[in-house]
């Protein structure tokens, strides 16, 4: 509640492939960006962790990225959501019930994990009021490992988010919510895909897809033949562009895609069945991949629901002195860490 009083944090996204850093200045509303940078993960990374943050750590110091405290997010593989519906009952003993009933869906001890939820609604059934809740879930391990790449960074971590909740953050700076739609965001990362529905400033629906970057560049290297560099840089290349050069690449690159869009349209078919909702009005489009050739104009035409690139940064000023070539360039997979960026503390 107290928020608004604390100072921004560095929104740090540290992927399979890549690292993310973002600094905001000012305040909500009137953001200032402050520094953004894309640091590529060298493949295979040896030293783990370790090397992990002096890379980082180097990065800042060399592009004078200040601030000591941050925000950062579990990796997506390493989250488990569940949706729950739970009776209503006092505030002190919900969270032990929803530990309760999340740990009875996973493999995850007692002792092994720790969770948060956001309640979406309280709906009435013919047994009383339920509460309908979605749960977040991740190994104390994997949390512990993410504070591990900091060490000897000369930064704190003060936040530790889910992507999803980030990507709510980026949505919410950069749009205006209207009262009824519902928007859908699907965050496309290197091993796994986000998607998020969002309505009436809330988290409605939260899943996680088996489908990434990485896939459909592996699809790309087995059909051509090649390795995953090579496949990577085609796959960039050409996209779903007809007028490609190569069209072979699209032909490998459609049934992954097609598969993303299955996923996801099954997910939509869930959400209005259980919220009882209309169509989803928009879907936005973030992470690396989502900058793959056609690929908004694709799903479209699928779905028959308006797709778009999302740009994390189209409600921030940007000041002359930082490179906004080098920014566009990456601008969907900023999403999460400009989601991070917007905590504070």
């Amino acid at each position: 509640m107290f928020a608004f009083w604390g100072e921004n944090l560095l929104g740090v996204d540290i992927g399979s492939y890549s690292i993310k850093v973002i600094k905001f200045k000012g305040r909500r509303g009137n953001y200032e960006l402050d520094a953004a940078t894309y640091i590529k993960v060298p493949s295979p990374m040896e030293g783990g962790s370790g090397m992990l943050g002096k890379l980082l750590a180097d990065t800042m110091r060399s592009q004078g990225i200040k601030g000591r405290r941050l925000a950062s997010a579990i990796a997506s593989k390493n989250i488990t959501i569940r949706h729950l519906t739970i009776p209503v009952m006092p505030k002190k003993d919900l969270k032990k019930a929803v530990i309760w009933e999340f740990r009875k869906g996973t493999d995850l001890g007692s002792g092994d994990f720790v969770c948060d939820f956001v309640i979406l609604e309280e709906v009435d059934r013919a047994s009383g009021k339920f509460y309908s809740i979605i749960v977040f879930g991740v190994r104390k391990d994997d949390v512990l490992d993410l504070i591990g790449i900091f060490k000897g960074t000369s930064r704190e971590v003060v936040a530790v988010d889910v992507i999803p909740m980030a990507l709510l953050g980026s949505f919410d700076l950069n749009n205006t919510w209207e009262d009824g739609p519902s928007y859908a965001v699907i965050d496309i990362g290197e091993s796994s895909s986000t998607l998020v529905i969002l309505k009436d400033k809330k988290m409605r629906f939260a899943r996680e897809i088996m489908v990434g970057g990485g896939h459909i560049t592996k699809a790309v290297a087995d059909g051509m033949l090649s390795n995953e560099e090579s496949a990577e840089e085609e796959k960039i290349r050409c996209g779903l562009s007809k007028k490609a050069d190569n069209p072979k690449v699209m032909e490998f690159i459609i049934p992954l895609i097609d598969r993303l869009i299955n996923e996801n349209s099954l997910s939509f078919d869930y959400y209005m069945a259980q919220f009882r909702e209309g169509a989803l009005d928009r879907i936005y489009l973030s992470g690396g991949s989502s900058m793959l050739k056609g690929l908004d104009e694709y799903i479209s035409s699928i779905l028959n629901i308006p797709c778009f690139v999302d740009d994390p940064l189209r409600n921030v000023k940007i000041p002359k002195r930082i490179d906004t070539g080098s920014i566009k360039q990456c601008l969907p997979a900023l999403s999460v860490a400009v989601g991070l960026a917007t905590r504070r503390a």
